[in-house]
């Protein structure tokens, strides 16, 4: 936040808030660019930035990961549901077949009764 938008912020607001970007906008380099030489030359980039460039590079940067990882996740829940439902259709057909071999030796036994 400037001090344009809120004029009661103090240095100590903004040394806090530019301290916790620098540390998010750190992780997310380190996250995104698995190469050393890709982090370095992140870091080169983000020295020239002003301060709205940042922000703007940390939110870009962001939505960037939240879309890998939603992807990961995605992939990882589909994968899951897949094999439970797998493992319900074969309970399903087990019961199925357990309930019709019932079904048939009652019928069995009260046909023979008659």
């Amino acid at each position: 936040m400037t001090t344009k938008e809120n004029p009661t912020i103090n240095e100590e607001e903004l040394k806090k808030s530019a301290a916790q970007l620098g540390q998010k906008l750190g992780l997310l380099i380190t996250l995104l660019f698995p190469k050393p030489e890709e982090q370095q030359a992140m870091l080169v980039v983000a020295e020239k930035m002003s301060p709205a460039q940042l922000l703007e590079l940390t939110e870009t940067l962001e939505a960037k990961y939240i879309e890998a990882f939603g992807k990961s996740l995605d992939d990882q829940y589909g994968q899951e549901v897949k094999a439970a439902v797998g493992e319900y259709q074969t309970n399903q057909a087990t019961a199925d077949k357990e309930i019709l071999s019932k079904l048939a030796a009652l019928e069995a036994e009260l046909t023979g009764k008659k």
